[in-house]
């Protein structure tokens, strides 16, 4: 398997902050956890990459085309005033959606295209902290091979439950199981 798909959300992530950065901007982008309601926010601005869907399509025998969407989520300060807005939210928005787009964060994909509109996130939690939240797709694809029986996905998945099955208190997560996938030329 040449990518995964935690591989390209985590590069997703990486970018945004990279690219954020180097513009010169002082405050760090945050990551939070989109599962949980918009209570984990811990600072502004902050994203969030969750993958939608994955689509599954059979190219040859083994051989399989995998398209996943991957949804960014925004949240940033609610400006004073509808003028406010306009002038800093929409342009901030669109500078994420030009941060991604065409990009295969060094990973053997399809460039990432937008998958959708740039839409407002209208929840109460965000409005209470004075929030604006706004959700793009882009997708991807890339090509795996698979046999019947699961194969190294199996193994991969193993090692996913054993990772999901620790101590969420725990500082450092252990995901040190290691397998070696042979690489076909």
């Amino acid at each position: 398997m040449s990518v995964s798909i935690a591989d390209i959300e985590n590069a997703m992530i990486a970018r945004i902050q990279s690219r954020w950065a180097a513009a010169g901007m002082t405050e760090r982008i945050e990551e939070f956890n989109v599962g949980l309601d918009f209570d984990d926010l811990l600072g502004v601005p902050a994203i969030s990459i969750a993958t939608e869907r994955i689509g599954v399509e059979r190219i040859v025998d083994g051989e399989f085309r995998i398209t996943p969407v991957l949804s960014l989520y925004i949240v940033f300060k609610n400006p004073a005033d509808p003028k406010a807005r306009r002038q800093g939210v929409y342009p901030l928005a669109l500078a994420m959606v030009g941060i991604l787009v065409n990009q295969k964060l060094g990973f053997d994909i399809d460039p990432l295209l937008p998958a959708g509109d740039v839409v407002e996130i209208f929840h109460a939690k965000l409005k209470e902290q004075k929030l604006t939240g706004f959700k793009t797709s882009f997708s991807t694809s890339f090509d795996i091979s698979m046999d019947g029986d699961g194969g190294d996905l199996i193994k991969l998945a193993a090692i996913t439950v054993n990772y999901m099955r620790q101590d969420p208190a725990q500082e450092e997560p252990d995901a040190t199981d290691e397998i070696e996938i042979p690489q076909e030329d």
